[in-house]
């Protein structure tokens, strides 16, 4: 019994200890908290006061900035206008200026407000420093502008031939001014002063405060000697930093920064000392639960982490593997991203001969036989070029930055290419061809021409490969129309071999074919209807089909197209000549590493009856430029992938070194090197390989003319 009671002895002195321990702890902790957050209300209220001073200087500064654009003015440097007749002309232009009143003095001090009455300023200390050539606040002044309450004043002088010639003025109740500190800040349970530099009370927001009363006579009684000369030496040294007061039998703790631009002015943002401990009371509670929180917290979480730490472990290192992946992943796709941009660059540079020699081939003597050939050839090119941009298209969708090239057409040319397109190639196979079209020959649309014909191009292709007996036919019409587009509809109808209905939802989907054994009899990447999609919803509209396996498809899709007012005017490219008036005398400086493409350029410059010059690499024309006086070339065609020197480099070399301000146009076979022309690099413009003989003389006179 003895030993139980000892330790039961044992245990309460044990438990007691604790308890007094904790009180003690409990207190200090309780005091230093509160200490604590004393002072972070203090630099709390001092960063508003800060905040307050900077917006409300910003505001009359702005004010100040007014009255100067008013004060440079002609009419007020006119010496034959009275003053009557100047502020008529001000306020007939800018009324009152956001002021009670607006007026204008002489040099003398004379002065007439925008009421017509008539007031002596010259012996105003706003007047005497804008004489000074000061734009200034004035202190508040007893108002001698037959006001009855104390006012304050933004003045401006005015100068006439670097000589002064008069103020002009505005006047502000001083209790307005809070109205500047309450836009900026309205705390709760806060009070606001604005004091001048000898404690006088201009503006405030509280109720039981005067304004005119003097903040340093209001708390020198109840306020600790030590505090009262802290904000008394604050106030008149015009620096921030906060303090105590008693006021009211209140004791107070209050922000304060002083107002630039002004003489002597601050800011006082003030809340009472037992406002701020209730709020320090309820963060010491909040704190103490949460500390009670964090502790429970802890206690689960070594639980936590002694149970589930083998599951924590599979977990990170199968994340680690993912990521690993996805890395592996992206850096394919970077491969695959600058292998078609290559690959890009490698077949447009042919397919720019073959276009340009093209051009220059229609333009001889040819049987009707021969011009068909030609034609063929034309198309052809066009359809390869769709093909590596659906090819590029792809990546761009990936990365959400495909856009439509819009042009003027008609729906006529777009069915009529088509025609040309498939015509012998779907009546060679023995079926029917049938287009039916329903829109006026002369409607002109603004649209991507391009990108429509594709859409067609790949729905009718899939057409003619999945139809052996029958009929293909092309239809358009015109479904809606209002002030500013037109919606049509387009239908590729077939007799092929039909889509079972399970498949239909993965038609336009990147890379899918309906089933395996039609894909090896027919083939295909599986791009072209998924890139439709893209393209169609791109123009605001739908893509959709209606087909049974066995019983043919139907494809149709709608676009929304801009409608064009005047029908006269297409676009240069859709003719196959440019009229060219008379170009004045000019000299180009061709920069061109492949010999062909620069005897085509050269050809087209000359057909423009323009001379020109031919530099094989960057390098070379650089010296070429040196040779010359500045901007002797009218304009510079430069290729961006040369040997010994880029294009790139070419031409920053000649914009900082050289200095010359001629017009220099990128030709390029690559995309992204189109895209980073748009962005800058030195130069002014880009032309795209394969380009047409129209494309490439509308660029040069384009840059030529302006010269």
């Amino acid at each position: 019994m003895a030993v139980t009671k000892r330790r039961r002895v044992e245990y309460i002195a044990v438990i007691s200890g604790i308890l007094v321990a904790m009180l003690l702890m409990g207190s200090f902790f309780i005091k230093s908290i509160q200490n604590l957050l004393l002072d972070e209300i203090e630099e709390s209220l001092t960063e508003v006061a800060e905040h307050s001073a900077v917006a409300v200087d910003n505001k009359m500064t702005g004010r100040l900035e007014i009255l100067r654009s008013i004060s440079d003015l002609e009419i007020n440097k006119d010496s034959k206008m009275n003053l009557n007749q100047k502020i008529a002309e001000i306020t007939q232009e800018f009324g009152n200026a956001g002021f009670v009143h607006i007026g204008i003095s002489d040099e003398d001090g004379n002065a007439v407000l925008d009421d017509g009455r008539m007031a002596y300023i010259g012996n105003q200390v706003y007047f005497q420093r804008a004489k000074d050539g000061k734009s200034n606040i004035s202190d508040s002044i007893v108002d001698n502008f037959g006001e009855e309450k104390n006012i304050v004043v933004f003045a401006s002088p005015i100068y006439e031939d670097d000589k002064f010639a008069g103020v002009v003025f505005g006047t502000d109740k001083t209790e307005k001014l809070i109205d500047l500190v309450m836009d900026i800040y309205n705390g709760e349970n806060r009070e606001t002063l604005i004091l001048e530099k000898n404690g006088m009370i201009i503006a405030n927001d509280s109720e039981k405060i005067k304004n005119n009363m003097n903040f340093f006579t209001e708390i020198y009684e109840k306020t600790n000697r030590e505090q009262y000369e802290k904000l008394y030496g604050l106030i008149h040294s015009g620096k921030a930093g906060s303090g105590e007061y008693v006021a009211s039998e209140i004791d107070k703790i209050t922000g304060i920064a002083p107002i630039k631009n002004t003489n002597g002015w601050c800011i006082l943002i003030i809340s009472p000392v037992e406002k701020v401990m209730q709020k320090a009371n309820k963060v010491l509670l909040m704190t103490t639960a949460v500390g009670f929180a964090l502790i429970l917290f802890v206690i689960l979480a070594i639980t936590y982490f002694y149970f589930f730490n083998k599951r924590y472990m599979e977990e990170k290192y199968f994340a680690s593997i993912a990521k690993k992946r996805l890395k592996e992943s992206n850096s394919q796709l970077k491969v695959k991203d600058e292998f078609i941009a290559n690959f890009s660059h490698e077949i447009r540079t042919p397919m720019n001969v073959i276009v340009g020699m093209t051009y220059f081939l229609k333009k001889t003597e040819l049987t009707r036989e021969q011009s068909n050939y030609i034609q063929k050839i034309e198309i052809s090119t066009t359809l390869l070029l769709g093909i590596i941009n659906d090819i590029l298209d792809l990546s761009k969708i990936r990365e959400g930055k495909l856009k439509l090239h819009k042009q003027k057409f008609t729906i006529r040319e777009v069915v009529q290419m088509i025609d040309d397109i498939f015509s012998s190639r779907i009546h060679a196979k023995n079926l029917e061809w049938k287009i039916v079209n329903h829109i006026e020959e002369d409607m002109v649309v603004l649209g991507d021409k391009q990108r429509l014909l594709q859409i067609i191009v790949n729905i009718v292709n899939n057409a003619y490969k999945f139809t052996e007996v029958g009929s293909i036919e092309l239809s358009v019409k015109k479904l809606s129309e209002n002030s500013t587009d037109i919606e049509f509809l387009f239908s590729v109808k077939d007799t092929g071999i039909g889509i079972a209905q399970d498949n239909k939802r993965r038609l336009f989907l990147p890379f899918e074919q309906v089933e395996e054994a039609i894909t090896k009899v027919y083939e295909g990447t599986g791009l072209g209807l998924s890139i439709c999609n893209c393209f169609v919803k791109l123009m605001n509209g739908n893509i959709w089909v209606e087909s049974e396996l066995g019983s043919g498809s139907d494809f149709r899709f709608t676009v929304r197209l801009e409608k064009m007012q005047n029908k006269e005017e297409l676009d240069c490219e859709t003719h196959s000549e440019i009229l060219v008036k008379e170009p004045k005398p000019a000299h180009v400086l061709l920069v061109e590493d492949n010999d062909i493409n620069a005897e085509i350029a050269g050809m087209l410059l000359a057909e423009l009856g323009i001379q020109y010059e031919w530099a094989q690499d960057g390098q070379q024309a650089i010296e070429m430029c040196k040779n010359h006086e500045v901007d002797y070339y009218d304009l510079i065609l430069m290729d961006i992938h040369m040997p010994k020197m880029n294009g790139y480099d070419a031409a920053q070399y000649i914009r900082e070194k050289l200095k010359g301000s001629y017009p220099i146009v990128a030709l390029t076979a690559t995309l992204i090197d189109y895209e980073l022309v748009k962005k800058g690099k030195g130069i002014d413009d880009c032309l795209l390989k394969p380009f047409s003989a129209v494309e490439f003389k509308k660029m040069v006179l384009r840059y030529i003319e302006k010269q």
